[in-house]
């Protein structure tokens, strides 16, 4: 008779602690996941973003680093991408424009996932978070964004307004590049401008100083001057050798021609003396020109490449530096993939059967020990 109310006690311990354990939590869920549940639908939306300058590569705009497959300056942009999607910035544009925190907190939705309509904005950024999600594949560079919601429509037109606001910042941070590469040039083409202006100017003033449009040209002509006059020198010598050898050196065509070499002479000497003698020589003259010239045309080709430089920016900012190209738009779900009823009630039992066998087992050695 002791044995048999044994038995019954342990049994009815046994029973009333699987009622407790699993079937009334189990139960419990039940319940919540069959009546009270809110459906949840899934929408999704992958994009990339791309450079104009490589329209077949995946955007790499200085691209030269290569990590993990991406260039490192294109995951950058998708991280600035991600982190604007789960900011609280767009989170007040979502709501302005289609009232998330009211859809949210619809008292039709069951209490588990009810936003509360008193909750901060904190609450409100991370519940946003919780239904919003982001995710890069640093091999594709694809960026794909899934929202949860409550309402099929509701959660795609949340996910198009979400992409196109990525497009946007998107559109927004290349105009920004195209206008600041703009400024610079424009800057570049102004001072090159104005160095150009300057040089010629000091050209000019140099040309006009002393008095002479080319030196190089015109030392040139000296020296060519100075060698004719030589030949000439030397023929007029060699007739007064001539004539010496049988005319008195006081006879008249002796001393014209002894006066003429003279005066070739000091002819020459003063061309000479022009081309390199003196502060004002033309060889010097004509080196400063030379560097003048140069300090000219180095401007001007400067102009010139600074001119090219801001046709070729016109020419990108007309494009878009950075674009966003969508791979898959916002579907509109069919069915609410969550909650998942089966698997997490066949989850949720399983792990209960098997906290209750554990703890089955350790009261029954607690049991045996103290018998």
């Amino acid at each position: 008779m002791m044995a048999t109310e044994g038995g019954y006690r342990w049994l009815r311990g046994t029973m009333g602690r699987f009622l407790a354990l699993v079937v009334l939590p189990f139960a419990v869920v039940a319940l919540y996941l069959l009546l009270a549940a809110s459906d949840r639908y899934m929408s999704e939306t992958r994009f990339t973003l791309r450079d104009s300058g490589a329209p077949n590569e995946p955007m790499s705009l200085d691209l030269g680093t290569l990590i993990g497959g991406v260039g490192g300056i294109a995951r950058q942009d998708a991280y600035v991408v991600r982190d604007y999607i789960l900011s609280y910035d767009l989170l007040a544009r979502l709501d302005a424009e289609l009232g998330v925190r009211a859809a949210w907190s619809d008292p039709a939705i069951d209490f588990v996932w009810r936003l509360p309509a008193d909750a901060s904005e904190e609450d409100f950024l991370e519940y946003y978070r919780d239904m919003v999600s982001v995710s890069f594949d640093t091999e594709s560079a694809i960026i794909a964004v899934t929202t949860e919601g409550f309402e099929p429509v509701f959660t795609q037109t949340m996910l198009a307004m979400i992409l196109a606001e990525s497009e946007r910042l998107v559109n927004a941070i290349s105009n920004q590049l195209a206008a600041e590469q703009l400024g610079f040039i424009n800057g570049e083409i102004e001072a090159t401008a104005a160095r150009l202006k300057q040089t010629k100017g000091q050209l000019v003033a140099f040309q006009n100083e002393f008095e002479v449009m080319d030196p190089e040209q015109q030392a040139g002509l000296v020296a060519s001057v100075i060698a004719q006059m030589a030949v000439s020198l030397a023929e007029d010598r060699a007739e007064l050798t001539v004539l010496r050898s049988y005319l008195d050196s006081n006879a008249p065509k002796v001393v014209t021609l002894r006066n003429r070499i003279a005066a070739k002479e000091k002819q020459i000497d003063a061309e000479k003396t022009q081309l390199t003698g003196g502060d004002e020589r033309l060889n010097a003259i004509a080196a400063r020109f030379e560097e003048l010239r140069f300090e000219v045309e180095f401007a001007h080709e400067h102009y010139r490449l600074a001119l090219m430089a801001l046709e070729k920016a016109q020419i990108d900012a007309s494009r878009k530096v950075k674009s966003l190209v969508v791979v898959a738009r916002p579907n509109r779900p069919d069915e609410a993939l969550y909650p998942d009823r089966p698997y997490i009630l066949a989850t949720l039992g399983a792990f209960l059967l098997m906290g209750f066998g554990i703890l089955s087992v350790i009261v029954a050695a607690i049991r045996e020990h103290m018998e």
